[in-house]
C-alpha cells in the first residue's frame, strides 16, 4: 500500500501484549533459575543448553572465538608484522564517535605498550565528515605514513582507499558496517559483514573488530606483554559495544561481561577523572566478581560525554582522555568534557524544539526531512532519534551549510537507511551506516531532489504493516507481575540478566491496577514525572515509588490532562534499585501508562 495520505495527527493506538509463554519442558530443564528469568530468556530466543550457558556463564575460552576465523585477518596480521619488522610508519584512522575513538585507543594502547609509535588520525566531523577524507589521506602521506589501519570505517570508502593507494601507502580496513557491492581495493578488509566471511558471530562494533585484530597479533608473535594483557583493554570494548547498540548476546556478551569488571578497576586516568566529574564511585567485589557498573552506566554516563567532544569540538580530545598517562591532563580533559556535555544538552533541547515545530508541515509525508543552517551539525543525529521516537517515521535531519549539507538519519522497521541512501547515491557526496542509523552529506543544490528520492523510496518500500506501525504501537512485556512478586529475590534474578542492551533489553513488566497517590513533575522544566503508587495485593497493601523520564509533558493516559490522586492505572515498567542516601528501595522505571 502506498504511503501517501499518512496523517501524523492520527490517533496513536497503543496495544500492550505479553510475550509468548515458555513451555513447561523448557522451564523444567533449568530448575536452578527462576521461572520468570527463564520465561524472559525464552522470549529472547534462548532455546538450548548451549545458549543458556553462554548467557549466564560467559566463558573466555569457550565463547571468544579464534580471530583468524575472520576473513582477511591473516593478511592484515601479515602486513602489520611486516610493517613492524621494517620499521614502517603506521597510522590508525579512527572515527569521531565513541566507537571509533575507543577502537583507535585500543590499537594505540597495543602499539604503545609494545614500544611502537603510531600516528592516530581522527577526522573533523564538520570539515571532513565520516570516513576516509581526501584531506586526511594527504596529511598522512605528507607525514610519510606507509600503512594505514582503519577502525569503524572504510568498508564503503572505495575512493578514499584509492587515494591512499595513489600515495603509495597501503591500508588495512577493520570495520563492522555493511559493505557495498564492491569492496575497496585495500590490502586486507576485515569486516564480519562481508558476504564471504564465515565468522561464527556477526554482531561486533568497530572497537570489537579492532580488539580481534589485537588478539590475532598477540597470537602471532610474542611481544613481551604480560599474559592476559588484552583483557585490560576490554574496558574500551565494553564502552563501545554498549554505545553502538550492537547485540549484547553471544561473543559481545562475554566481551562486555569482562569489560565491565575491567572498567570498575580501570587503569585509565582519564576514565577515573571522568567518574570523579560525574560523581560516580565505581565498586568492584573481587570475591564475588561483581561491580556496580552496568550498561546504563555506559549509556548515560560515559558514552554521552565521550561523544560530546566529537559533536561540539573535536573527538581527538576524547581519544586523548582515554590514552593519557598524565594525571593533570586527565583532570583537565575530564573537566572540559563535563562542561561540553552540558552545553550539548542545552543546544540539543533548542534544536529539537525548533525541529518539532517544523515537522508538523510534513504531516502527510512518510518521512521527516528537515535542515537548517542554524542547527549544529554535531547534534542532528540526537535530534533525528527523538523525532523518530515521537512521530514513528524515518527522520533525515541535516545542517545546511553554504557549500555542503551534513546529515544524520534514524529509521523504523521496514525502512532500510543503507538501501535508501544507496538508491540516492548520485545525489550524495557520501552516505552509509546501518539500516536503522546512518549519515549522509550532499550539496545544497540537491536538497529537493534528495527529498523527493527518499519519498519515492518510502512509498515503494514501506508496506501496509509499516504504515499501521506508525499509528498502532505494539509493546510486548516480558511478563505481568503481581504486587507481592516485587521483592529483592526478584531483583537478584533480574541482576542475572545484566549486561542488558540491544537484543537483551532490561526486562519490561506489566503491573495492573496501581492506585496513584502522587504524580508530580520534576527535573529541568518539569520534563519527568515522579510517582507514588499503592497496590492492593493478597499479602496486603504495598507501596512503590516510580520515575517516568520524559513523561512530564503530555505523556498521560488518553483523555487525561493530569493524573490525580486516586486514579487507577496500569503501568509498563522496568524494575530498578534506588540507592539514595544509603537507603535502598525498589523503584518502578515507568515507560508507559494507561487507565486501569
Amino acid at each position: 500500500m502506498p504511503a501517501d495520505g499518512w496523517q501524523c495527527d492520527m490517533p496513536i493506538i497503543k496495544e500492550w501484549k505479553i510475550k509468548e509463554g515458555a513451555p513447561n519442558n523448557f522451564l523444567e530443564q533449568f530448575p536452578e533459575f527462576s521461572r520468570l528469568v527463564m520465561q524472559i530468556l525464552w522470549g529472547r530466543g534462548a532455546r538450548d543448553q548451549k545458549s543458556i550457558d553462554e548467557f549466564f556463564n560467559p566463558d573466555w575460552e569457550a565463547d571468544v572465538h579464534d580471530p583468524f576465523l575472520l576473513k582477511d585477518m591473516d593478511k592484515a596480521v601479515e602486513r602489520i608484522l611486516r610493517a613492524l619488522d621494517k620499521k614502517e610508519k603506521i597510522a590508525v584512522w579512527g572515527d569521531y564517535d565513541a566507537d571509533g575513538v575507543c577502537g583507535a585507543a585500543v590499537l594505540f594502547s597495543f602499539f604503545r605498550d609494545i614500544g611502537v609509535n603510531v600516528d592516530v588520525y581522527i577526522p573533523d566531523r564538520f570539515a571532513e565528515g565520516y570516513g576516509i577524507s581526501a584531506r586526511g589521506v594527504d596529511e598522512l602521506a605528507k607525514n610519510g605514513i606507509n600503512l594505514v589501519i582503519t577502525v569503524d570505517c572504510g568498508i564503503t570508502d572505495n575512493e578514499g582507499v584509492d587515494r591512499i593507494n595513489g600515495h603509495k601507502m597501503e591500508v588495512v580496513i577493520t570495520d563492522h558496517h555493511e559493505p557495498s557491492e564492491n569492496l575497496p581495493a585495500a590490502y586486507a578488509v576485515v569486516d564480519h559483514k562481508r558476504k564471504d566471511d564465515t565468522y561464527p558471530f556477526k554482531g561486533f562494533c568497530g572497537t570489537g573488530t579492532a580488539f580481534k585484530l589485537v588478539q590475532a597479533l598477540m597470537k602471532s608473535r610474542d611481544f613481551g606483554l604480560s599474559v592476559g594483557w588484552e583483557k585490560w583493554i576490554l574496558d574500551l570494548v565494553a564502552i563501545a559495544t554498549v554505545f553502538d547498540r550492537v547485540p549484547l548476546l553471544g561473543e559481545n556478551r562475554t566481551l562486555v561481561h569482562y569489560g565491565l569488571l575491567v572498567l570498575a578497576q580501570t587503569k585509565r586516568l582519564g576514565i577515573q577523572a571522568m567518574f570523579k566529574e560525574a560523581r560516580f564511585l565505581p565498586e568492584f567485589d573481587k570475591e564475588k566478581m561483581i561491580t556496580n557498573i552496568n550498561s546504563e552506566t555506559i549509556g548515560f554516563l560515559i558514552a554521552p560525554r565521550l561523544n560530546a567532544m566529537g559533536r561540539l569540538k573535536h573527538a581527538t580530545n576524547s581519544f586523548q582522555l582515554l590514552v593519557t598517562q598524565d594525571e593533570k591532563e586527565a583532570i583537565d580533559l575530564a573537566d572540559d568534557m563535563e562542561k561540553t556535555n552540558k552545553k550539548r544538552q542545552e543546544l540539543t533541547k533548542d534544536i529539537l524544539k525548533e525541529a518539532m515545530d517544523v515537522a508538523t508541515s510534513q504531516n502527510d509525508d512518510p518521512i521527516i526531512f528537515l535542515g537548517s543552517p542554524k542547527w549544529h551539525a554535531g547534534l542532528i543525529g540526537i535530534v533525528a532519534g527523538h523525532l523518530v521516537e515521537k512521530y514513528h517515521k524515518p527522520a533525515f535531519i541535516f545542517f545546511q551549510g553554504e557549500e555542503k549539507c551534513q546529515g544524520s538519519a534514524r529509521s523504523i522497521e521496514g525502512f532500510n537507511l543503507v538501501e535508501a541512501l544507496e538508491e540516492s547515491r548520485d545525489l550524495l557526496t557520501s552516505g552509509g551506516g546501518h539500516k536503522m542509523s546512518a549519515g549522509f552529506s550532499m550539496y545544497p543544490k540537491n536538497i529537493e531532489n534528495l527529498h523527493q528520492s527518499l519519498l519515492n523510496y518510502a512509498r515503494k518500500h514501506l508496506t501496509a504493516e509499516s504504515a499501521s506501525w506508525r499509528i498502532k504501537i505494539e509493546t510486548y512485556a516480558d511478563a505481568e507481575l503481581l504486587g507481592q512478586e516485587i521483592n529483592w529475590e526478584l531483583m537478584d534474578d533480574i541482576e542475572k540478566l545484566e549486561p542488558t542492551g540491544e537484543n537483551n533489553p532490561k526486562p519490561l513488566f506489566l503491573i495492573k491496577d496501581l492506585e496513584v497517590i502522587e504524580a508530580r513533575k520534576v527535573g529541568n522544566g518539569g520534563g519527568h514525572l515522579k510517582f507514588k503508587f499503592r497496590k492492593f495485593c493478597e499479602s496486603g497493601v504495598k507501596y512503590f515509588s516510580g520515575i517516568g523520564f520524559k513523561m512530564g509533558n503530555g505523556h498521560v493516559p488518553p483523555g487525561e490532562n493530569e493524573l490525580q490522586s486516586g486514579d487507577k492505572i496500569d503501568v509498563l515498567c522496568n524494575l530498578q534499585v534506588n540507592d539514595f542516601n544509603g537507603m535502598r528501595s525498589i523503584e518502578l522505571g515507568v515507560k508507559d501508562i494507561r487507565p486501569a
